[in-house]
Parts: C-alpha cells; sequence; structure tokens
C-alpha cells in the first residue's frame, strides 16, 4: 500500500473539509478496454480517463486459520451490465482488478493515495449485486529473489542503458562471445565463473 500524500494527509486530518474520498474500481478484461467505475455520485475524470459513478461496496475482509483472506466486493447488478461480463467471460475468474483511493480536491495528482492490486478468485450474482470474491498474489508463487544469474547468458536490453554497447551490429546473442565481439564484455551481465544451472539474487 503507498503511503498518503502529505496533502492527502492534511485533507484526512482536517476537522471540517468540502473534499471526499473516492474508492476508483478498475476491472481488467482480455482483449476489452478494462471497466472503471467510481462510489461516487458523479462521474469522476482522473488520470485522463472517465470514471463512471455507478454503485458498488467493499465489504469486510474475510479470513480464517485455514483459507486465503479475501476482500468481497459487491457490485450492483440492477441493469444486468455487469452480468454480461460474467456470463461472457467465465465468471471473470482469475481477472486482475485494481482498487484505488483519490481524493476530490487532488484529481490532478497521477498517483492514488490508496492502491491495492488483486485477482477475482470467485463470483456470484443476483438480481441486485454481482459479488467479485478477490484474493491478492501468493507469496509462494513468486520467484525471490527476482532475478536469475546465469553462467553465459546476459539479461540486459542490447544497447540499453546497463549494456550500453555501442557496436555497429543491430543485434546480440547474449552471450559472453558475443559480447567480446562487440567490444563490449566489460557491460556482460552473466557470471562465466558460476555452474551451468545459475543462481537468482535480489534485484535491491
Amino acid at each position: 500500500m503507498l503511503p498518503l500524500s502529505l496533502a492527502a494527509k492534511i485533507e484526512k486530518n482536517k476537522i471540517a473539509t468540502d473534499s471526499c474520498w473516492i474508492t476508483l474500481l478498475e476491472i481488467f478484461i482480455e482483449g476489452q478496454d478494462s471497466i472503471k467505475i467510481c462510489s461516487n455520485n458523479v462521474d469522476v475524470t482522473w488520470n485522463n480517463a472517465v470514471w463512471i459513478a455507478f454503485p458498488f461496496t467493499v465489504d469486510q475482509v474475510t479470513q480464517n486459520k485455514t483459507e486465503i483472506p479475501t476482500v468481497p466486493i459487491k457490485v450492483s447488478n440492477i441493469t444486468r451490465v455487469i452480468e454480461q461480463y460474467i456470463e461472457q467471460y467465465g465468471g471473470l475468474v482469475g481477472t486482475k482488478v485494481i482498487l484505488r483511493v483519490i481524493n476530490s480536491n487532488f484529481l490532478e495528482n497521477a498517483v492514488a493515495e490508496v492502491e491495492e492490486t488483486f485477482t477475482i478468485e470467485s463470483t456470484t450474482a443476483d438480481a441486485q449485486w454481482a459479488t467479485f470474491n478477490l484474493g491478492g498474489s501468493l507469496p509462494v508463487k513468486m520467484r525471490f529473489p527476482f532475478r536469475r544469474i546465469l553462467k553465459d547468458w546476459c539479461p540486459f536490453v542490447y544497447k540499453g542503458i546497463e549494456c550500453a554497447a555501442t557496436s555497429d551490429l543491430e543485434t546480440c546473442p547474449h552471450t559472453l562471445k558475443g559480447c567480446r565481439e562487440r567490444n563490449n564484455s566489460k557491460r556482460f551481465g552473466g557470471e562465466y565463473s558460476i555452474s551451468t544451472g545459475g543462481i537468482y539474487v535480489s534485484n535491491k
């Protein structure tokens, strides 16, 4: 979660204010423009996009000792617009969802005050609400450390910032031999002294 900006902290701590905190919901659908809605009584323009005023609520996080915590979100289904996407795209299971919170007095800020990314784990719908149960990515499924160092493979983008090659050759095989042929072996991103399988290192 991002820390609140100084302006947002001041706004939050005021006894009285004419601003409001607006929750934005963005649902990414494969092959389609993402759905952008806001929990507000009028549409909001933020980050060069129009967020449609549409009723939705973020319920209390559910968790216990045996299950992964989930965040239920209820989106109005009275018009059946959301249900059409649910039926067409397999319940939207696996779809990425981003929740953001912005302040109405600082719509020019390109960075949301709060931003969290989730994945839709399951979906239910009735005549009033479409409920998405959101779950975060599992840390046990993530590679850590993130970067893999190989014996004879350079991960740098050819002629990029880390590579900085100045050769006239248009492409590079990303090997030490290729790096030497381009007179750039001092910037080689692999580790020729390690074993063939490679090692993992942190990006930090």
